[in-house]
């Protein structure tokens, strides 16, 4: 029985359009060092990518417009990255198995670190849940998400499901 998913199917047609768009991105920002460096000069985004702030893009700026291509180029080949991690896998996907001992081992763990790092924050009078308590909780709840996807535990469906609703309330509200 093979193990993999099976012939890799083409790239849908977003693929390309990306790879175009970010491909056009890389070749210019290599024309615009090669250039400078042609001339001897450095490369003219550096003085912007070097500011300690976010400064906003000129269009009519040569320099801001390379600081775009630079930028857009390493979007791209991290998105390139991850295309290929996630089409051409050095080794095969496997089928996820549920082991419930397992699952609530490591979650266990979890607990047993978190008490032993609890730490006291200062409760403002106006506020019924402060912000510390509200974001460890999305960070708990994040910690149930992954749990969840990882080891396949569908019994733990339900319980998930109400966490999902809990979490985006509370990135809403708190």
């Amino acid at each position: 029985k093979e193990l993999g998913p099976g012939p890799i199917p083409d790239p849908p047609d977003t693929a390309y359009g990306l790879a175009v768009v970010f491909g056009i991105a890389m070749v210019a920002h290599v024309m615009f060092c090669a250039a400078a460096a042609f001339d001897g000069k450095p490369s003219p985004c550096t003085d912007l990518l070097s500011a300690k702030h976010s400064i906003p893009i000129d269009i009519s700026s040569l320099p801001s417009v390379h600081a775009l291509l630079r930028e857009l180029s390493r979007f791209g080949f991290v998105l390139s990255l991850c295309w290929v991690a996630e089409h051409h896998p050095p080794y095969p996907h496997l089928s996820k198995i549920y082991d419930r001992d397992l699952y609530w081992a490591v979650t266990a763990q979890l607990f047993l670190v978190a008490i032993f790092t609890l730490r006291t924050v200062p409760k403002n009078g106006t506020e019924i849940l402060g912000r510390e308590q509200t974001e460890e909780w999305k960070g708990w709840m994040q910690f149930s998400f992954l749990m969840y996807h990882y080891f396949n535990a569908e019994d733990t469906y339900n319980a998930i499901r109400v966490m999902i609703t809990c979490y985006v309330w509370m990135t809403g509200f708190g």
